[in-house]
């Protein structure tokens, strides 16, 4: 993964080569793409298979195991219709690397 972080966050957290960081995605920062081809300026991209949808009033939570984890990302009710999304679809998780939260245990 990438991840922007400011050297200011760096030191208050004392991160240092090989320590051990856990990634925190907010589920509303994840966007799916469908048969994704081509560039794009995120810089994190996990493909998937989507392995439940729970359906909201507005948005869905579409649960996508990547690489042995599970996402959760949320999107419109609108954008799971038009983009045919259903269970067992191939789908890419993107995140843009300033969106990612680093935690570090002490």
């Amino acid at each position: 993964m990438s991840v922007i972080i400011t050297r200011a966050s760096c030191e208050d957290m004392r991160l240092s080569a090989g320590d051990t960081v856990y990634v925190l995605i907010k589920g509303t920062d994840i966007m799916l793409a469908k048969s994704f081809s081509g560039m794009l300026s995120a810089r994190n991209k996990a493909k998937g298979v989507v392995r439940q949808i729970v359906q909201g009033d507005i948005l869905s939570k579409v649960f996508v195991e990547s690489q042995g984890d599970m996402l959760h990302a949320f999107i419109t009710n609108t954008s799971l219709r038009e983009m045919d999304i259903c269970e067992g679809d191939e789908v890419t998780a993107i995140v843009k690397s300033t969106e990612l939260i680093l935690s570090k245990e002490f």
